[in-house]
């Protein structure tokens, strides 16, 4: 009950509240204090339902943050939220099932695919091949280095149009004596440098 909401904000980031005090805080009027309240690893699911419920974008940009496995059909629903903006935060948490990224990249095209590639969960080939067929540059750029890029992937790179793809691909160290052979002999001499 305290006047500063600044206070009762970091209150809700308590995990080791007693569930009187978090139902108190579900109730507060302050966003900043409900989504500190959906971040908490601790808040119980009825409460997590109800500040889902309240669709503050504060808050459900908490619960895009979320990644406990309880929290995974939140996150699912966030991925299909009319707002872009959220989607774009779910789309940085690794409880995002295949079909879930699949279907931003469908919405959302070279957008929300930046984001995706750049984060290093993990990503199925079925994803990376769709952020791949996007064409763009920066997407194909940030996958790269992408941990989970095989060796499929990196060999269908290694003759990719753009030098600045077979540069970046010459840099990492998953090549196999094939594609070294194919960069060494490439037209560009930063390539085969």
């Amino acid at each position: 009950h305290h006047p500063s909401a600044w206070a009762r904000k970091q209150l809700a980031r308590n995990p080791n509240l007693p569930e009187d005090v978090m139902n108190t805080l579900a109730n507060d009027q302050n966003a900043s204090v409900l989504a500190s309240l959906a971040e908490n690893p601790n808040t119980p699911k009825h409460l997590l339902d109800k500040l889902f419920e309240t669709e503050n974008k504060e808050v459900l940009m908490a619960f895009s943050r979320r990644i406990d496995e309880s929290s995974s059909s939140f996150v699912r629903t966030l991925a299909y939220h009319r707002n872009p903006i959220i989607r774009t935060s779910v789309s940085m948490n690794p409880l995002l099932k295949d079909e879930d990224i699949l279907e931003l990249i469908k919405k959302d095209g070279v957008d929300i695919a930046e984001v995706i590639a750049m984060h290093q969960y993990d990503l199925s080939d079925e994803v990376i091949n769709e952020l791949l067929k996007l064409n763009s540059i920066a997407v194909t750029l940030r996958l790269i280095n992408h941990q989970d890029l095989n060796s499929y992937f990196t060999h269908m790179l290694a003759s990719h149009p753009r030098f600045e793809v077979r540069l970046d691909v010459a840099l990492t160290q998953r090549l196999d004596e094939m594609d070294i052979l194919e960069l060494a002999y490439d037209e560009n001499n930063s390539v085969a440098m």
